[in-house]
């Protein structure tokens, strides 16, 4: 029995050696594999980041050349077009094609009627060709080069196009989301404000065929002989400005007629008895009346303020001088009035042309006042002819420096004056200021002038960038709040972005004239927040809150503005053009972007 055991004993310790014996010979086995196995990996790897840096420098390579390509085509094109006797614009290549979207779709109930849009050949080019050269990356995120990000732009403008077109065409603006209209009472009625605000644009961006549709439009659907009454303001300035700056860019003696047309209209407003002229006007009638809701007898600076470039280029154009004769006498009237705080109020009074209120802004009722101050002077080629001219202009800004530009949080801000109080809050229209004061810094008396308005554009453009990259979604609040802690915060009901063009204006006036690249980066930054956040439905919208994410439709304002198209994708495009593209020497724009010929050493 015991040697049963014994036996059986020495037959499981052989069993156990001979498992440990192939266990070791497994592991040693295993080990070799692994180890072949990872030095297969690491070649694999060497290999593979090999590629991908030959694949990169290739692609930088391939988008090198294409750049290079683009301003070869921009120098042919430029050749050409001044061999005609064109104004320098920059290249014009032919277009991009449409693609057809829902063509011969009945209308639904309370919608336009889908425009059918005829078939054309080159899809591809219409996501949207840098001067019909360069091709649109797929996604935004794609783009690298200067022309792939201006491609990508005009990729944007061919989006609002197309469900401006297709869901809203002959109305004013576009509801993108429901892709139907929105209706805007501002102009009197539904007269195609989208399609004459755009018009430069369209031209600026090579679209031909969209061009072609707008003014067929503009010839056979446009009527202005209705019995309505629109904003003097927003028609001089959209209407008149999109067809006197259509006219400048093409000679196209429609555009000139339109102009005169609705001028005769807009300047019957100025037959009151001091010449200031009435916020509403009825464009069949003449006849004039103030905003009811304005509680004194009073016009609004900014409005009665921001005609002088569109009268006085209709007056030039036409060889009429009662256009600017009006805008003159209303501006003179104003300008010689006593000036408390050395600066401008927000209410004249309709009947004497004295300030009234204590109320002081830059930002809404007050910026483009001060905008068209610099702005005329620069128009008249920077001649001294306009009243005081340009030393108005230096005059009223110091005082402007002094009461309200201050710094808080590091940053520097324009608020308002209002009932005699100092408020720390910055419209976001105020943005415009960095541009402008750029602008007035290359006409500057001396040096130490040139720094002052320098060193105050480059400090609100900052402010502005600086409200933008706080937020959630990268794009700036209405109304910007400063001290504490709002650190250019948005506040109550002033969180929303309604596609406005003011701080992107800026980026692109300060890229101009610095050539630092910042501004190129932080105008691309907000190309990007407003493709993922405002992109909606047939176009885009604005949000009801930066602070809250744009991509699922609960955020949208639904409103496709039509100072998107002509401003900010404008300014965006121009951003990522070269200067010989309307250069700020030959050209000055309106307060809606809308550009108009410099008149050197004229005399009218």
């Amino acid at each position: 029995m015991f040697s049963f055991f014994r036996r059986r004993g020495g037959l499981v310790s052989t069993a156990f050696g001979l498992i440990l014996a192939l266990s070791l010979w497994f592991n040693l086995s295993y080990r070799n594999a692994v180890e072949h196995d990872h030095a297969l990996l690491t070649q694999d790897a060497t290999r593979l980041k090999s590629l991908e840096t030959v694949n990169d420098q290739l692609r930088r390579a391939n988008a090198a050349l294409s750049e290079r390509k683009d301003v070869l085509v921009r120098e042919i094109a430029a050749v050409k077009r001044l061999s005609h006797g064109q104004p320098a614009l920059g290249a014009h290549a032919e277009a991009a094609e449409h693609v057809p979207v829902n063509a011969g779709m009945a209308p639904l109930p309370g919608k336009a009627a889908p425009r059918p849009r005829p078939a054309r050949a080159m899809a591809a080019a219409a996501a949207g060709g840098a001067d019909g050269t360069v091709p649109a990356p797929e996604s935004v995120d794609d783009c690298i080069t200067v022309s792939q990000k201006q491609a990508y732009i005009k990729k944007m403008m061919k989006v609002a196009w197309d469900g401006y077109h297709d869901h809203a065409w002959g109305y004013n603006e576009l509801d993108p989301a429901k892709d139907t209209f929105h209706l805007n009472t501002l102009f009197g009625s539904n007269s195609g404000a989208t399609i004459i605000d755009a018009l430069d644009t369209l031209y600026l961006m090579d679209m031909t065929d969209e061009l072609a549709d707008a003014r067929e439009w503009v010839d056979t659907k446009l009527n202005m002989d209705i019995d309505k009454t629109g904003s003097v303001f927003e028609l001089t300035i959209r209407y008149l400005g999109g067809f006197l700056s259509a006219y400048a860019l093409t000679k196209d003696e429609l555009y000139l007629q339109k102009a005169e047309d609705i001028g005769s209209r807009l300047v019957k407003a100025f037959d009151t008895s001091s010449g200031i002229p009435n916020a509403l006007v009825n464009l069949h009638t003449g006849h004039g009346e103030k905003f009811g809701w304005v509680r004194c007898n009073c016009a609004i600076l900014s409005e009665m303020g921001t005609m002088q470039l569109e009268f006085d280029y209709l007056s030039v154009i036409t060889k009429d001088p009662k256009y600017v004769q009006a805008v003159t006498k209303a501006m003179d009237l104003v300008l010689k009035q006593p000036r408390k705080n050395g600066m401008f109020p927000n209410f004249v009074d309709m009947n004497t042309g004295s300030l009234q209120s204590s109320d002081y802004r830059l930002g809404a009722m007050g910026d483009s006042f001060y905008e068209y101050l610099v702005k005329y002077w620069r128009y008249q080629g920077g001649l001294d002819t306009w009243n005081e001219g340009r030393a108005l202009f230096d005059d009223v800004y110091k005082h402007v420096k002094t009461h309200l530009i201050k710094e808080e949080d590091g940053h520097m801000f324009i608020g308002d004056l209002a009932g005699g109080g100092f408020q720390a809050r910055m419209d976001h229209l105020a943005c415009f200021l960095g541009g402008t004061l750029m602008m007035a810094s290359q006409g500057a008396k001396d040096a130490e002038s040139q720094t002052f308005y320098t060193e105050i554009a480059v400090g609100l453009t900052d402010t502005c960038h600086h409200a933008y990259n706080r937020t959630a979604t990268g794009l700036g609040p209405d109304i910007m709040s400063w001290g504490h802690g709002h650190d250019g915060r948005g506040s109550g009901g002033s969180q929303f972005y309604w596609l406005r063009p003011e701080t992107v204006e800026s980026y692109f006036y300060l890229w101009r004239y610095t050539k630092d690249e910042k501004y190129r980066d932080w105008a691309w930054a907000a190309v990007k927040s407003i493709e993922k956040h405002c992109r909606c439905g047939s176009g885009y919208c604005g949000l009801n809150d930066v602070n809250r994410d744009g991509t699922s439709g609960t955020n949208w304002h639904s409103t496709q503005e039509s100072f998107f198209l002509a401003e900010t994708l404008k300014y965006l495009y121009l951003t990522f053009s070269p200067d010989e593209k309307l250069p700020l020497e030959d050209w000055v724009f309106n307060t809606e972007a809308h550009p108009l010929p410099v008149q050197k050493g004229r005399a009218l």
